[in-house]
């Protein structure tokens, strides 16, 4: 019942105009305006149509002035038909032009006696009711416009612009008996459409719908921005509709996840606060993370290969759904997180929960009341100072907590007793002063991992060079908002990095006949030789067999040593007694300036004294 009524309520506006339409008719013949019929006594006449020079002009622009008129049996000029509704002739209409001076009247709403100006719709209704009854349009000049009943297939023509990457949308129309190359133009309105060349009418079998419609006036550009939706969505149903031709093919495009940047929105005070994630997408595309939504279903393209976009990444954002829950926050999507309620949870998020999301590139924005609340807290963190020992084989590192832009320290019991409690603040009188838990842990549990003994100052530990890359890894991975390094030797950092890996390898100077002699592949094995002895590192160099390892090896031997307290002093070669004498065959030809000897066999003991002349010693 409810469905019916809603049904009627909307047909009361329709059924208005159909009586206002009608009283108008009525009123228009009640005046005599309308073509009077006699079908005993009247005039046979056949009623024509005749279109302007600009017709298709004045189609696309929305309304076609055109003059209507009846020849009279007998012959004669042809008469307007406002002339004889003025003049209330009485005609004779046949049946086909009764009905299309009936669809005349409808138009006018009655009125005959003014100028007829179509609309689209007028006019394609016109075409098609001609057609079906096969009587033609006409010219301006009186020459007969034909309209064929025979309907053509249209075909929908897909390519892509070389130069900008778009795909273009093109239509063609075989028409019969035309040169190859005629382009027709176009009649179209709703789901009925004719293509027109040299002076005929063809319906077409089918009509796109909507916006497509553009395409039988102009190709259609897709901007790269909405290519992704256009394959997914539209793609198959224009092919239900009219044949494609594809001038490219759909499966070269690859729909690549990308990778979104999250940003968490914080509401609330001290007390509660809600959150709401987001996943931005090229700055461009924001959604709420993991949940459904209406603006998901988009493409962001590569700016250099035309078929690669980058599609939503839902994984990514499940994942990033999954680090709220790890945290022990109840969260289904980035729009379904549950509300942390009470001071003590409250603070722990805004301690550590929350600078572990930032560190994990998250971006973090609060309303003005939460803003204000966070801003008031005091804040510590630990303050950490390296000091490189004299023999310098170690070096000692300590931290204190000091609060942020403040002169005080905190006492590291109270701070460890709260990390204890899994607390990430303490109370120092009235002042609350937040921490970031996981950092400090992190920070401990780096030190517990190096073997370290008691430091020189209250608080430190000293800890031995081999350890410094590891230290210095696990203080960069921490947010400078988290963990602040006060001091460290400019020495150390150097000598840290380069264990890191933070040094390149670089390709050494060699002398001929070794440049010329080594491939490009065994310069590189001599490269990263030097690059392990610069770092003081050990290395396996792993080529298959017959590769040029030992070549490799003597030509790095040959070089100056990089540590100036290992020059001067014989490097030692051992391997299996077979090839002790490879070893020295290959050295005299390649490295004949190094000075060897070969220590095998019974007499290998008596050269023992001698050993510091030698630069290379065979074993």
């Amino acid at each position: 019942m409810l469905l019916k009524r809603a049904v009627a309520a909307q047909r009361i506006p329709e059924k208005k105009l159909e009586r206002a339409h009608a009283e108008k008719i009525a009123m228009a013949e009640m005046r005599g305006k309308l073509i009077k019929r006699d079908y005993s006594r009247g005039h046979p006449a056949e009623v024509r149509i005749r279109l302007p020079a600009d017709w298709h002009k004045a189609f696309l622009d929305g309304s076609i002035p055109v003059t209507c008129v009846a020849v009279l049996e007998g012959g004669g000029n042809p008469v307007p038909l406002d002339y004889i509704a003025q003049r209330k002739i009485a005609l004779k209409p046949g049946r086909v032009d009764d009905m299309l001076l009936f669809v005349l009247e409808d138009i006018q709403s009655g009125d005959m006696t003014k100028p007829v100006v179509l609309t689209k719709a007028d006019f394609v209704g016109i075409i098609d009711m001609l057609g079906i009854h096969g009587r033609p349009l006409y010219q301006s000049g009186g020459n007969p416009i034909r309209v064929e009943k025979t309907e053509l297939e249209s075909k929908l023509v897909v390519d892509m612009d070389r130069e900008t990457g778009e795909i273009l949308l093109m239509l063609t129309t075989d028409i019969p008996g035309a040169p190859e190359g005629s382009v027709p133009d176009y009649i179209v309105f709703g789901n009925k459409g004719f293509a027109y060349l040299d002076g005929v009418l063809w319906p077409l079998k089918s009509v796109l719908p909507g916006l497509y419609q553009k395409v039988y006036q102009e190709t259609i550009a897709i901007p790269r921005k909405g290519t992704f939706s256009f394959i997914k969505n539209e793609l198959s149903l224009l092919e239900k509709l009219m044949p494609l031709h594809r001038e490219i093919d759909f499966d070269l495009f690859l729909m690549q996840p990308a990778i979104p940047h999250f940003s968490l929105r914080i509401r609330g005070n001290g007390a509660s606060i809600s959150m709401t994630l987001f996943a931005n997408y090229d700055g461009a595309v924001s959604v709420s993370a993991a949940a459904p939504d209406p603006g998901a279903d988009f493409s962001i393209p590569d700016e250099t290969d035309f078929y690669l976009y980058y599609v939503r990444n839902l994984e990514v954002e499940k994942h990033a759904i999954k680090k709220l829950r790890d945290m022990r926050i109840v969260a289904d999507s980035g729009t379904s997180i549950s509300p942390l309620t009470g001071e003590r949870i409250v603070l722990n998020f805004l301690g550590t929960q929350m600078p572990a999301l930032e560190r994990a590139g998250w971006s973090v924005q609060m309303d003005n009341d939460i803003s204000s609340y966070y801003l008031g807290l005091n804040r510590t963190v630990p303050v950490v100072e390296i000091e490189q020992t004299k023999n310098a084989n170690s070096f000692e590192i300590g931290y204190a907590f000091r609060v942020v832009n403040g002169k005080r320290n905190v006492n590291p019991t109270d701070i460890h007793r709260a990390i204890q409690m899994h607390e990430s603040f303490v109370r120092l009188g009235k002042d609350i002063v937040l921490f970031d838990r996981i950092a400090i842990e992190d920070l401990r549990d780096a030190l517990r991992d190096c073997n370290s003994e008691p430091g020189t100052r209250p608080g430190f530990v000293r800890i031995s060079n081999v350890h410094a890359p590891y230290i210095k890894s696990s203080l960069d991975a921490l947010d400078k908002t988290s963990i602040r390094v006060r001091s460290a030797p400019q020495e150390w950092k150097v000598y840290a990095d380069k264990h890191n890996r933070l040094t390149k390898v670089s390709q050494v100077s060699l002398e001929e006949p070794l440049r010329s002699i080594l491939r490009p592949y065994q310069k590189d094995g001599v490269a990263w030789l030097r690059f392990l002895e610069s770092n003081r590192l050990g290395g396996i160099l792993a080529d298959e067999m017959g590769l040029g390892k030992t070549l490799q090896a003597l030509t790095w031997l040959g070089l100056e040593r990089f540590n100036p307290e290992h020059r001067g002093k014989p490097a030692l070669v051992v391997c299996p007694t077979s090839l002790v004498d490879n070893w020295v065959h290959e050295s005299l030809h390649f490295t004949p300036d190094l000075k060897i000897i070969a220590m095998s066999g019974a007499q290998r003991h008596e050269n023992f004294e001698n050993l510091e002349k030698y630069d290379l010693i065979i074993t």
